[in-house]
């Protein structure tokens, strides 16, 4: 069971602990807790991942004695002589229902129970796993402290708090949540967190595995969740939900082009602009399988959704329904002065406002590919899916349609769009352009019978009779539709 004494030159430490005791091997399995010199002094070692082997510590020109293991005692690295290299692990563990180990994040037994002490001591190069549970930016009620991210270090959560590979993580059920609840009533209020998170001038830091909500910016600024400034954080697997404020209730970019990956935007709201997110001053976020459902803009301007103002996001695969500017413009997004979003392979489904049910397009540029318009709605004459002031406004293989009774589906105003290869309720057979009924398979159900986009029964696919089938073009069009599918020799019009 006791190994005999080995020598390592410039070589990886790479331990294995199983039933029979410790053999040689290419990977640990358990925790190194402590090596010990010749002499007196103890050294911590830090837990050791597989899939890093960064992890692992160098030993250079020493001999090592590792002891007999009883059960789960923790063994102890005997140095004969030189100078080991201790392990630089590069994870922090934290988790919020730990109450006893040294609470210094070396391992989940001596995790952090506070993510804010996890990234006050972290450095760039740091991944912070973070266990199952609540954690909010302060125990006391100062609404203006955050967690504040820091360029270089990643934050994960959903870790259920004994895992030993970041492949064992599962956040849809280990739920994590970054709460600006600061008065515990359960719901976005005045006594909430400004800023649940806040960053500014971060680049490649990485924000996975939350849930974040109940943050409440009423000082007439932005991002109840999360604000960016000058910052192009990784967003992905998160859920902003039941947040508030003046612009961008979710989130705000001030010159920020996050990229935002596999994440829900749900029932938040602004009080002016941009009930999700506002983009301003040259922010060009990368969106890419997002969800935003029944968000809004109280009044202002709108963008029940989105609000642009001088910024040109990338939205791929994105769906907006249900979101509403109900006294405003834009249901789901409102593009403003001189901004240039392109959209592709996205749906548009039951959102509503006074001008522009879908999209307020105000003197900007837009470009839609293989994009799905259903149902939605305005207050005033026009623009149910798309209203168009003196602003530049592409169209290409997408559908335009509604069952609801609406002046037209686009309203153009100083505005000469360019729209070919679409299906377009009311418009006309020109540039390869139709005007039929696509047949949807179910437009009053657009999630399908899952409730879930994204899935094979999604209720705006195409009909197998559909005149919009395999008759838009391939050029300049995406590989794939919004499923997934590849779009090799004929395409559809629309997402699907």
């Amino acid at each position: 069971k006791a190994l005999s004494s080995e020598y390592f030159q410039e070589k990886l430490v790479k331990l294995i602990a199983n039933d029979n005791g410790i053999a040689n091997g290419s990977k640990i399995v358990t925790e190194l807790q402590y090596a010990k010199y010749k002499g007196e002094t103890v050294i911590p070692f830090k837990a050791m991942s597989t899939a890093n082997p960064s992890l692992y510590t160098t030993i250079t020109s020493v001999a090592a004695v590792i002891t007999e293991r009883a059960n789960d005692e923790p063994f102890n690295i005997f140095i004969a002589g030189g100078n080991p290299t201790p392990i630089s692990s590069n994870i922090i563990y934290v988790n919020s229902l730990q109450t006893t180990g040294l609470n210094n994040g070396t391992s989940w037994t001596n995790a952090y129970n506070s993510l804010q002490d996890a990234l006050t001591n972290s450095t760039s190069g740091k991944d912070i796993w973070v266990a199952k549970g609540i954690y909010k930016p302060t125990t006391g009620t100062d609404k203006n402290i955050s967690f504040q991210l820091k360029s270089g270090v990643n934050l994960y959560g959903g870790f259920s708090g004994t895992e030993t590979e970041f492949t064992q993580r599962n956040s849809n059920t280990n739920i994590t949540i970054l709460s600006g609840d600061l008065n515990n009533s359960n719901s976005a209020n005045a006594g909430d967190s400004s800023h649940i998170i806040y960053s500014e001038q971060v680049n490649n830091a990485t924000l996975d595995g939350f849930t974040i909500k109940h943050g409440f910016e009423n000082s007439y600024g932005g991002g109840g969740a999360l604000f960016n400034l000058a910052s192009s954080p990784t967003l992905t697997n998160l859920i902003f939900s039941n947040n508030s404020a003046y612009y961008g209730g979710a989130i705000h970019n001030a010159s920020s082009s996050p990229t935002i990956t596999n994440v829900t935007f749900s029932n938040n709201s602004s009080f002016y602009n941009g009930g999700a997110v506002y983009n301003t001053h040259g922010a060009n976020p990368i969106l890419k399988n997002v969800i935003f459902s029944g968000n809004s803009s109280a009044s202002g301007y709108g963008g029940g959704a989105i609000y642009n103002y001088i910024s040109s996001p990338t939205l791929t695969n994105v769906v907006f329904s249900n979101n509403s500017a109900i006294q405003a413009k834009g249901g789901a997004i409102l593009n403003d002065s001189y901004s240039a979003p392109t959209i592709i392979n996205s749906v548009f489904s039951n959102n509503s406002a006074a001008l522009g049910g879908g999209i307020y397009n105000y003197e900007s540029s837009l470009t839609i590919f293989n994009s799905t318009f259903s149902n939605n709605s305005v207050g005033y004459d026009g623009g149910g899916s798309i209203y168009n002031f003196d602003s530049s406004l592409t169209i290409t293989n997408s559908i335009l349609w509604s069952t609801l009774t609406q002046n037209s589906t686009i309203y153009n105003s100083y505005s000469t769009p360019i729209i070919s290869y679409s299906d377009i309720k009311g418009g006309n057979n020109l540039n390869n352009n139709i005007s039929s009924d696509p047949l949807f398979v179910d437009s009053a159900n657009p999630a399908g019978a899952d409730g879930k986009f994204f899935t094979a029964d999604d209720g705006l696919a195409l009909q197998s009779t559909s005149p919009a089938k395999n008759i838009g073009t391939l050029a300049g069009a995406p590989q794939n539709n919004i499923l997934g599918i590849s779009n090799t020799g004929t395409i559809n019009m629309g997402a699907y």
